[in-house]
């Protein structure tokens, strides 16, 4: 699977990683092992609710998660990255 990157998510991972410079290793082997194991259960891999029923999320760190969704080519499109509470 290959995980595609939004504009936005691309904003928000540059702002993330210019306040935390050290999750930038963190950030890529989550990333790695996402493409290889999605639903490995070190990434907790989740559907989310409500107004987001449609997307899911997985863990980088404790604080910091990935929103996304799979599209239909069988990809993953990765929309917003951050703490439980900018995200959700």
């Amino acid at each position: 699977m290959k995980a595609l990157f939004s504009p936005s998510f691309n904003r928000s991972l540059r702002s993330i990683l210019k306040k935390q410079p050290e999750l930038r290793d963190t950030f890529w082997r989550k990333v790695e092992l996402f493409q290889e194991s999605p639903f490995h259960p070190s990434l907790k891999n989740h559907t989310l609710g409500g107004k987001l029923k449609r997307l899911r999320s997985f863990s980088i760190t404790r604080e910091i998660r990935v929103v996304f969704e799979f599209t239909p080519e069988g990809n993953a499109l990765f929309t917003d990255i951050g703490d439980h509470d900018e995200v959700y």
